[in-house]
């Protein structure tokens, strides 16, 4: 059975910059009612099923557990580990092994994310981002960052010990967040002939592209429906000769037949 139907196939048509890492989206054309339906499953899948890479854990010199506080430092650790969690961490094609970040930082004044040491492949798109702030002229700041790759938002609790990973006292795990989308607005627009224009106002971190965003999200999206696509191909049921119904004889016999009494008769 044919069940191909012709219909309009939208594209991105313009990527626009309102500010730094917030962008305007246009797609078009759409079929009517079909802007929403698209613009609302995109958005989601952008929030929470885009991989992205995030600091997970953490090493201070001379810091034990997230509720210390350094001599020398402003903050308390657990601040400094929450200002962490803000770092967009940037990765060039796929690593086989997770990246360890570096902070060697000594002098008074602030320690931002530009003071990162990065390894090859590896940069920070928000280097002015403040960590934290140092006191202590003599104070030396030594800090190991461990870079892993996941979706959405992981506790520290629920994310599993990889293979190799070391849990030991000193070892400060962060809940980290690693979709790259911070931000999504729908806006729909009807045209001429009621086709319609999605209009996506996308906020990121700097890691990614607006449109790769949005590309990415559409090939989630078009893999979840994979498993519905040979709808299209299917054919009409087969009816089975072989098969026989039951029909029990009284349900079609006369009723003067079946010895009711006078009064159900």
């Amino acid at each position: 059975m044919d069940q191909n139907i012709d219909s309009l196939k939208p594209n991105i048509k313009n990527v626009e910059t309102l500010s730094e890492n917030h962008y305007r989206v246009t797609l078009e054309p759409f079929e009517p009612e079909y802007a929403h339906i698209v613009g609302t499953a995109l958005r989601r899948i952008m929030l929470s099923s885009i991989p992205g890479y995030a600091i997970s854990s953490c090493e201070i010199e001379g810091v034990v557990h997230e509720y210390s506080a350094v001599e020398g430092i402003q903050e308390d650790i657990l601040l400094v580990l929450l200002n962490l969690k803000e770092v967009a961490v940037a990765v060039e094609g796929l690593l086989h092994d997770d990246p360890v970040l570096e902070v060697q930082k000594q002098g008074i004044g602030p320690v931002t994310a530009g003071d990162i040491i990065c390894p090859h492949g590896v940069s920070i798109r928000n280097p002015d981002l403040v960590l934290c702030h140092i006191t202590d002229d003599k104070l030396r700041l030594n800090m190991h960052l461990h870079v892993t790759r996941g979706r959405g938002y992981c506790p520290a609790t629920a994310r599993p010990v990889s293979d190799g990973e070391e849990r030991f006292i000193g070892r400060l795990t962060i809940d980290p967040s690693y979709c790259p989308v911070l931000n999504v607005a729908v806006h729909e627009e009807v045209l001429a002939d009621r086709k319609e224009k999605l209009i996506l106002d996308i906020e990121t971190n700097g890691t990614i592209a607006p449109e790769n965003a949005v590309k990415i999200a559409g090939t989630i999206f078009a893999d979840q429906l994979n498993s519905f696509v040979d709808i299209r191909n299917s054919v009409a049921p087969v009816e089975d000769s072989s098969f026989t119904t039951f029909i029990d004889p009284k349900l079609i016999c006369p009723v003067e037949d079946l010895e009711l009494t006078v009064r159900s008769a």
